[in-house]
């Protein structure tokens, strides 16, 4: 519980960070020794994707949103295998496990990935006064550690790709606050106007080791449609190294 609050407060911080400093909307890191075996019988575990879909109140604040999370999470999914397969991976789509203790390891895997992502934009992308990691040095040296070694014996998978999506829309009543408040504000930025922004990962699974981190903000398309969810998708797999 206690990392998926984090997770959610990192990914808040993002949003208005973005907003305040104008961030660019997309950028990739690598591992500076990245090597990725891609020799016949390599295996890509895609796990699935947290997307969560929000509406702002007039108030600004964001109400999940069932109805359009649970198509979405179809969307991206069926465009992730149609990217990859385009690009000849050999793709294995993760399968829930009946055991409950098996699926619960994997959801905290998840949820793992998404607060080491939200400590990569903020450390390494935002780049923040007084956040800086010295013990970075500002290279790129981030892992999810050796408890992703179930994942590979599990499925029999060398690499696995996380990927971490959210997006909100204003309701009419938050459109209207927006136009009052930029007549009144001279069009200056309200925060919580509606954003999207998320991450994409390679985990190398025997080591834990993050090898690739693609971040997006302002991706193209809208994930409540197939078509918006193919276009952000193929935004985000810019740079895919497999």
């Amino acid at each position: 519980m206690k990392l998926f609050l984090k997770c959610r407060v990192l990914f808040g911080l993002i949003v208005v960070l973005v907003v305040a400093n104008g961030c660019g909307p997309k950028r990739m890191l690598t591992r500076p020794d990245l090597t990725v075996r891609t020799e016949p019988g390599t295996r890509v575990l895609l796990m699935p994707p947290d997307i969560e879909l929000y509406e702002l109140t007039a108030g600004g604040l964001g109400e999940p949103k069932a109805a359009w999370t649970v198509p979405a999470k179809q969307y991206v999914e069926e465009a992730l295998r149609a990217e990859l397969g385009a690009k000849n991976t050999n793709l294995q789509v993760y399968q829930r496990p009946e055991n409950p203790s098996k699926e619960y390891a994997h959801q905290q895997l998840i949820k793992l990935h998404d607060a080491v992502g939200g400590s990569i934009f903020l450390h390494q992308i935002l780049r923040q006064p007084n956040m800086s990691l010295p013990t970075k040095k500002g290279k790129f040296d981030w892992s999810l550690g050796e408890g992703v070694n179930t994942l590979r014996e599990e499925f029999n998978a060398d690499y696995a790709m996380f990927m971490f999506l959210r997006e909100s829309y204003k309701t009419a009543g938050r459109v209207a606050v927006t136009v009052v408040t930029g007549i009144l504000t001279l069009g200056h930025v309200v925060p919580g106007q509606g954003q999207r922004g998320g991450f994409a990962s390679i985990v190398d699974l025997r080591t834990g080791n993050i090898l690739w981190f693609n971040h997006v903000f302002g991706f193209p398309g809208d994930l409540r449609e197939a078509k918006g969810a193919q276009s952000a998708v193929k935004y985000l797999l810019t740079g895919f190294p497999l």
